[in-house]
């Protein structure tokens, strides 16, 4: 979870589908955390970074009627 939380958003889905079977885990999920860990492993250098800027101007939009669509 710490991994899906603060450092790697983009594995959230599995992150959340191997947690499912924490109580009784199979090999398959072991073979799938596996492969989370080895990404996780390959990408440990790769991160986002911002720059500070002076005159930054901060846009935001919002569907006010999402759930009427």
């Amino acid at each position: 979870m710490y991994a899906q939380v603060y450092t790697s958003l983009d594995i959230a889905f599995a992150i959340r589908v191997i947690g499912k079977y924490l109580s009784d885990p199979r090999m398959q999920h072991w073979r799938t955390t596996k492969r989370v860990m080895h990404y996780l492993k390959r990408i440990k250098r790769c991160m986002l970074t911002s720059q500070e800027f002076d005159n930054l101007e901060i846009i935001g939009y919002s569907d006010s009627d999402y759930a009427g669509c």
